[in-house]
């Protein structure tokens, strides 16, 4: 019985890892940045730019994982140099993570959460 909930918990834990991908639009070099310098935008900026990366992070957890994302996505733009990212977030609220206790099924609802970040410098 142990071991059953054992492989149900790591199931779960497994199921909540978040997932990220960056993919290099320009390779050139840049000088990395303090994460404080880079502004992030959620519409389209005035002002001219070239994307130079997208970034993608997804995460499903029981709370609202939208701050934890856009850091990282700030953490990743400032160590590609980056001056800006543009944030695009989608949620999915009810996304079943299941889990069985000696009681019987439970069903838990948790939030995935996706954050798409274009990472640009100006021009």
């Amino acid at each position: 019985m142990r071991s059953v909930l054992g492989l149900v918990a790591l199931g779960v834990l497994f199921a909540c890892a978040p997932n990220f991908q960056l993919t290099r639009v320009d390779p050139s070099p840049r000088a990395a940045k303090s994460p404080d310098q880079v502004e992030v935008y959620l519409e389209e900026p005035a002002r001219s730019y070239a994307v130079i990366a997208v970034w993608k992070g997804e995460e499903e957890a029981f709370g609202d994982q939208v701050k934890s994302l856009r850091q990282k996505a700030v953490h990743q733009a400032a160590a590609l140099g980056a001056d800006a990212i543009i944030l695009s977030v989608q949620k999915r609220i009810g996304s079943p993570q299941g889990s069985w206790t000696a009681a019987g099924d439970v069903l838990l609802f948790g939030t995935l959460t996706r954050v798409q970040a274009r990472l640009i410098a100006w021009r």
